[in-house]
């Protein structure tokens, strides 16, 4: 029948309705990008749930939700990294939407709670704006530390974003280093 076929992404005219398109956007990660884009990428709850499935099919959204704050929100929660202005994995700032979404990162960003919020949900990016913030700090250190996968570039990357009165911070420091023993190679000359 119909819907078979838009399994397989064949018939984009099939997509009728917008049930369909969620089925096509939640079951096919490129379905979104293949053929829901076309007739509902200025939709917001196909647009999240885009997001949701692909971090990428941000480039597909169109240009308002694109600028939208809580869609901006949505896919910083999937993936925080895609909004570092300078990502550790080159791989990724050359395959990804983060060219689209680190303009947007002050913007984000600015919303401490939000921020937090993501820290104490497993977000490991400890932000510049809180680099002298020792709980935000020891919580993104301890979400890259215990990642199914050890995002070393990530902690590195929150190691050198961290206050020079945080490095100089002996409790700070040892607290750091009982997560991560590398954390000691950034502490001051003075410890």
């Amino acid at each position: 029948g119909a819907l078979s076929q838009t399994y397989h992404y064949y018939k984009p005219d099939l997509i009728k309705n917008k049930n369909v398109a969620i089925f096509i956007t939640k079951h096919f990660q490129a379905g979104f990008k293949q053929r829901v884009a076309e007739k509902y990428n200025g939709d917001r709850d196909i647009a999240m749930l885009a997001i949701s499935v692909s971090i990428y099919n941000f480039n597909n959204l169109d240009k308002t939700l694109q600028n939208d704050i809580e869609i901006l929100k949505h896919a910083y929660r999937i993936d925080p990294s895609m909004f570092m202005e300078e990502h550790p994995n080159s791989l990724v700032r050359s395959q990804s939407p983060v060219d689209l979404l680190a303009p947007h990162r002050s913007e984000v960003v600015k919303d401490r709670d939000f921020i937090e919020e993501c820290l104490y949900n497993g977000s490991y990016i400890l932000e510049p704006e809180y680099a002298d913030d020792e709980e935000m700090a020891i919580l993104a250190i301890t979400n890259t530390y215990n990642s199914p996968v050890y995002f070393r570039d990530y902690n590195r990357s929150n190691y050198k974003v961290l206050s020079d009165r945080l490095k100089d911070d002996e409790d700070f420091m040892l607290h750091a280093t009982m997560i991560d023993v590398e954390a000691i190679m950034y502490a001051s000359n003075r410890l």
